[in-house]
């Protein structure tokens, strides 16, 4: 028997200020990662009939099945690691990320071009509430998870709005400022506190 003793961990605060600025932080998140990704509907129906005409809708949903998974996968990676206390590189990396994808996808005409913008670049982000609160988790998760509810009805409204009127590039152009708005405030509100 080892006479080292377990690590203590501490208690994480019960809310506060500090927590609950946090959960508005990751709804951003949710809003910016699952909201995106839930509003690929209204990509797949833009691309067969104008940009990808030319490929099968099969082969289109591939960019969004793609998007979808790796929001998955990279938990798989970024769960150890996040784990350690390493999560505001995580946080950084995954903002830009995802401003760089939809500022490239404005771009992008070609499928690589499109699923290299989309998929990769945009199905990598992911934050948590989870060590801000004890008792009140459950309420602050559910409230951050309603991001990904709000972006996907509001992003395919504005893509529906904007694009007869101003094209596909710029209703990017505007996700992308939309995005990269979002990601800063929760860049913000996510820092490490002291």
């Amino acid at each position: 028997m080892s006479t080292e003793e377990a690590p203590t961990h501490q208690q994480p605060p019960n809310g506060g200020v500090a927590a609950w600025t946090k959960t508005l932080g990751c709804f951003m998140i949710y809003m910016n990662t699952w909201g995106i990704a839930t509003s690929f509907g209204v990509y797949q129906s833009y691309y067969q009939q104008y940009t990808l005409r030319d490929y099968s809708a099969s082969t289109i949903s591939w960019i969004g099945t793609t998007q979808v998974f790796l929001l998955f996968f990279i938990a798989i990676i970024a769960g150890p690691i996040y784990d350690r206390g390493n999560s505001q590189w995580f946080l950084y990396v995954g903002c830009t990320l995802i401003v760089f994808g939809y500022f490239m996808l404005s771009l992008a005409t070609r499928l690589y071009q499109i699923f290299l913008s989309q998929s990769a670049c945009v199905g990598i982000a992911v934050s948590t509430v989870a060590q801000a609160f004890s008792t009140k988790q459950p309420i602050a998760l559910g409230l951050a998870s309603t991001g990904s509810a709000i972006g996907g009805t509001i992003f395919p409204i504005i893509f529906r709005q904007l694009t007869p009127s101003i094209g596909l590039s710029w209703t990017n152009r505007v996700f992308g400022f939309l995005l990269l708005a979002t990601s800063v405030m929760a860049a913000f509100l996510l820092r490490k506190s002291s």
